[in-house]
């Protein structure tokens, strides 16, 4: 559990914390604050109604100064385009040297403290509020503005930015829908193309090609540009040959599954591939029966 930031000490002084929110409630005291966690910032709750923050010590000077105001700026930026409540400071510190904000106290409690009591129900319900304001916080429109507003820089490049976090999410798909049951699969698939409306293909092909061919592939030597980010490394799927005959059952059984998923096997009956024109026919007798 030490990973949770609730377990990390404060590392400003309580009386540094008063002297500075004498300048907002003049007769703060002491009984009126608690320590909450300590991570980037200190957070203390206040008179139980207000949250403050003050950067870690490393950050008491212009530079935590300027990570406060960039973060007012861009809480004040995407407010209007997500449907969580984003904290509205109020009271900001113009102190470069003593750099803190604070705002009105959005009622919660932290997952960590209350993760293993939460009902399945809780949970599916936390999963689908997180995942929509996860979806509204990278919208294009958002981007738009957090780029009009320079927040993040011109260089950024949405649609790469989008393309690689999708192939990062079907990657993670790959190997986590494997692990999943029935009933959580199916929870996946009405997530995507029920709640979010993802178009559903009309059909998807499972080129079905001999283990042997795989096994050659992924255990010979492999280079190419599009290999730079394994920095010499080999990728996951390089990695485990049995992984490789895991996700291969898993579209056999999807294939028998569901009707829109057709397979087109890829070998010469002898264990051997096919052909790359005799595989384009089969794919083409799916598509123009």
């Amino acid at each position: 559990m030490e990973e949770f930031e609730e377990h990390r000490s404060q590392d400003i002084a309580i009386a540094e914390v008063i002297d500075s929110l004498n300048q907002i409630f003049p007769e703060i005291s002491e009984n009126q604050i608690g320590f909450i966690y300590h991570g980037t910032y200190n957070v203390f709750e206040v008179k139980s109604e207000y949250i403050f923050r003050f950067p870690d010590k490393l950050f008491r000077n212009p530079k935590g100064f300027d990570l406060i105001n960039k973060e007012v700026k861009i809480l004040n930026l995407i407010r209007p385009f997500v449907s969580l409540v984003v904290p509205n400071p109020i009271y900001i510190s113009r102190e470069p040297n003593n750099p803190f904000m604070g705002y009105k106290k959005i009622n919660g409690i932290s997952l960590s403290k209350c993760f293993n009591k939460t009902s399945n129900s809780d949970k599916t319900r936390i999963a689908e509020s997180l995942s929509k304001f996860l979806s509204q916080l990278h919208s294009t429109k958002l981007v738009q503005k957090l780029s009009s507003n320079k927040v993040i820089s011109k260089k950024f490049n949405f649609d790469e930015y989008r393309q690689e976090w999708q192939r990062f999410y079907e990657d993670l798909r790959k190997i986590s829908f494997q692990l999943l049951n029935k009933r959580q699969k199916e929870w996946i698939l009405k997530l995507e193309y029920g709640h979010y409306n993802i178009p559903r293909p009309d059909m998807s092909i499972f080129l079905d090609v001999p283990f042997q061919f795989t096994k050659k592939k992924l255990t010979t030597a492999r280079a190419g540009e599009d290999r730079d980010y394994l920095l010499g490394n080999t990728d996951i799927h390089e990695q485990d040959l049995e992984f490789q005959k895991k996700v291969r059952q898993e579209y056999l059984e999807i294939v028998e599954e569901d009707p829109s998923v057709r397979i087109v096997d890829c070998s010469d009956g002898s264990g051997q591939i096919l052909a790359p024109e005799l595989v384009f026919s089969r794919i083409r007798g799916l598509l123009f029966p």
